[in-house]
């Protein structure tokens, strides 16, 4: 194989190109020249003049963004034969937005800003093909540019989330659920990208619309080690548990103080201020979380709870069929409804 034809087939195969012509490919693949970059070796730097763009031959590369408030470089995609990196630099102008690092020996062909600048102006055709595949990157950055940015030692985590995901998924995927709001799993990702990992969670979690945001894989890895075990009450490797059903919850917040009024006894008009302590106190809120966490589970699209003449009946409606899931002490009444009214 010529070198030639080896240019000809990356560009032919390579998403950025393969709109153009065999001519446009050929009067493109005649400016390539030739690279090797040793393992660790930076390629470009986030910052940096933005005058060239690099098809990988083969080998692999990582893109890297520095994340300044967490003190860290976040991996946002890692690239192998065929792929494109540096296009958009060379075409927008302006400096480097990620470092690209090869990760083992990586072969590339480059492609420089004078070279791509007299291609453009000797083929016009070229330069239109370019622009639609310029435009169409720059709507779907738009449209990941809502990813935002995570640090597990910051966040307020929830062991009734955790436990959403079996351990082997983590560890796959590498993702943690860390936040269930307004019926919305975030999850936090050391890749943002990863399809797969989509698809597992909703086998999980049904019907929830899920918010990625960005972790580093040491991150990721500290938490396992450390506090997840801790989280769960179990060791590293073994799976995890479902949540506590939440009759269990308050049975066991009973003991531990969850002081509310009994049914028919002194002090059963709860005032407002006293319904607010109790709605915001630890064991209300994870009775709520629970009941929360188990709907989304089962796939639920709404939750209802009744009280009766003795006790408050907590039902799912999966399907569109109404199913009984709980019944609780009637004095969690007014304290859980006061929480739900506060979500």
């Amino acid at each position: 194989m010529t070198n030639e034809s080896e240019e000809l087939f990356l560009l032919r195969n390579s998403e950025f190109f393969s709109g153009l012509s065999v001519a446009d490919l050929a009067e493109i693949a005649a400016r390539l020249t030739r690279r090797v970059y040793p393992p660790g070796a930076t390629i470009v730097r986030e910052g940096a003049p933005g005058d060239r763009m690099f098809v990988i031959k083969q080998g692999k590369v990582e893109i890297k963004k520095r994340e300044v408030s967490l003190g860290i470089d976040l991996t946002l995609a890692s690239l192998g034969d065929g792929a494109c990196f540096g296009e958009m630099a060379l075409l927008a102008g302006g400096p480097r937005t990620a470092s690209a690092v090869a990760v083992i020996t990586t072969e590339v062909f480059v492609l420089i800003r004078e070279d791509f600048g007299e291609i453009l102006n000797e083929h016009p055709e070229i330069s239109m093909s370019l622009n639609r595949i310029f435009a169409r990157r720059i709507q779907e950055m738009n449209a990941r540019s809502g990813i935002g940015v995570a640090s597990l030692s910051r966040l307020s985590l929830d062991p009734e989330v955790i436990r959403l995901l079996p351990m082997q998924v983590m560890e796959r995927h590498k993702i943690i659920p860390v936040a269930l709001s307004s019926n919305t799993l975030t999850v936090a990702m050391v890749n943002p990208t990863d399809l797969l990992a989509f698809d597992e969670v909703r086998r999980f979690v049904k019907g929830a619309p899920i918010e990625p945001v960005f972790i580093s894989e040491n991150d990721f890895t500290a938490f396992m080690q450390t506090k997840y075990p801790e989280m769960t009450k179990q060791g590293g490797t073994q799976k995890v548990d479902m949540p506590q059903s939440p009759t269990d919850l308050v049975e066991a917040d009973v003991g531990r103080g969850f002081h509310m009024a009994v049914e028919g006894g002194p002090g059963t008009d709860l005032g407002v201020a006293e319904l607010e302590r109790e709605a915001s106190g630890a064991p209300v809120v994870r009775l709520a979380n629970s009941i929360i966490v188990n709907a989304v589970r089962k796939g639920a699209s709404d939750i209802h709870v009744e009280p009766l003449e003795t006790a408050l009946r907590v039902r799912y409606r999966v399907d569109g069929v109404l199913k009984e899931e709980e019944m609780l002490p009637k004095s969690t009444h007014l304290p859980l409804v006061s929480r739900f009214k506060i979500i």
